[in-house]
């Protein structure tokens, strides 16, 4: 459209030869970390990546009539980048996370959102000392071949898939299971500022078995406990702990941490770091050691993985439903954390034999269908190990690590 009025040598060096190898490589699994939903600018064969930056802005109450002047009182704090509060948003889900979190704000000014604040704190505080009677789980064998069976055991798995194996036995992750529906004393609203579920990751997840070897039926009982909750200023961080027990025998069976990550729930003037004694193995970094790992396991994931993981008790419609998952910010419907963990947690298995423990952080999202890559270290009695979707390159678990149980030998 430009050529008849541009000169010769502007509309060569415009041409879309000088963009077009920035979109091959952006449409690759050999872009870099962090490549995707960048902005970038290019032309003549220069190539940048620009980022947003926004103010810390100011919210108005929802349920207070806004008028342009309100607006142009908060002008300065609107528009103001220097003041220590701009953050750069990597991402449309994240850019919208301030928004979201101001659609409970409510009328009341500051003295309010002081008032608000010394609310959550002590909310917290009562939380951390709530109890339950506990919430019951049972399971039967069908349930355990239904488990290993979902984070991929085979057919010719017997041990893991056939009751009257002599070996017959639950995957050591099984333990992820009973305490999912626990109910909880504590209303998340309650405990952080501007809760909204739909800004929730689940960020780490930490287990132990406590009884060898685990039931393959059981009657059960899991009661929850507040561990922790930390305010990152535009997030809040939430540790929840669960101690299943054997209802029958009153023995502990598993004992499982939860970390949550909520964006936008952060600032109501809690402690930003942790402040909570957790199990050493919990809070482990888990580095990789720089060497080759002492073992690979690859295993393609079914397209119907998430179908049949979520009759585990994970009915979030996130992982079955396509029109949800949009809103989530997913073409399609992904996998569960908790799918990965197990799957990776069963390669471990594989190779080095049962485990007493297993923490992991959930780095990223894994489609049903693509292959995971599970890379182990042995470092003394425990394996590091990390998780990569083979297509795309990425991590989907990491700080991950396993400590083995003593005597424990490869199972697969």
């Amino acid at each position: 459209m430009t050529r008849t009025i541009m000169p010769e040598e502007m509309v060569q060096a415009f041409k879309p030869d000088y963009v077009a190898p920035l979109v091959v490589l952006l449409c690759s699994d050999m872009v870099p970390e962090p490549g995707t939903k960048g902005l970038y600018e290019c032309g003549s064969g220069w190539f940048a990546r620009t980022r947003w930056q926004r103010s810390g802005g100011h919210g108005f109450p929802v349920d207070e009539k806004l008028t342009p002047e309100a607006v142009l009182a908060q002008w300065k704090r609107i528009t103001d980048f220097d003041d220590g509060r701009a953050d750069h948003p990597e991402d449309g889900q994240e850019g919208t996370a301030k928004i979201m979190a101001n659609m409970t704000n409510k009328k009341g000014g500051e003295k309010k959102q002081a008032a608000g604040d010394n609310k959550i704190l002590a909310a917290i505080e009562k939380a951390k000392k709530m109890s339950t009677d506990g919430t019951p789980f049972d399971y039967v064998d069908r349930d355990v071949i239904l488990y290993n069976i979902s984070v991929g055991a085979k057919r010719t798995d017997l041990p893991l898939v056939y009751e009257n194996h002599e070996n017959f036995q639950a995957l050591p992750t099984f333990g992820v299971i009973p305490w999912f529906n626990t109910a909880t004393p504590w209303n998340m609203e309650d405990i952080v500022a501007n809760y909204s579920p739909m800004m929730l990751l689940h960020g780490e997840q930490y287990l132990e078995i406590r009884k060898f070897p685990i039931p393959t039926a059981a009657k059960t009982v899991s009661y929850p406990k507040l561990i922790d909750v930390v305010d990152k200023g535009n997030a809040a961080i939430v540790v929840a702990g669960y101690t299943t027990k054997d209802a029958t025998t009153g023995e502990d069976l598993f004992y499982n941490e939860s970390t949550l990550f909520i964006r936008g729930s952060g600032g109501f003037g809690g402690s930003p770091k942790p402040t909570a004694a957790r199990p050493k193995a919990a809070t482990a970094a888990n580095k990789p050691p720089k060497r080759q790992p002492d073992a690979v396991v690859e295993e393609k994931t079914s397209e119907d993985q998430a179908a049949l993981y979520r009759l585990n008790g994970d009915r979030n419609p996130l992982h079955i439903d396509p029109e949800f998952s949009k809103v989530g910010g997913f073409k399609i419907p992904i996998l569960h954390g908790l799918c990965s963990l197990g799957i990776s947690g069963k390669h471990v298995f594989g190779k080095f034999g049962p485990f007493k423990n297993l923490k992991v952080r959930f780095a990223g999202v894994v489609i049903p269908g693509q292959t995971l890559r599970t890379e182990m270290w042995k470092e003394g009695n425990t394996v590091i190990f990390q998780t990569t979707v083979v297509e795309t390159g990425k991590l989907a678990i990491g700080g991950a690590g396993a400590e083995l149980l003593d005597g424990a030998k490869a199972r697969l």
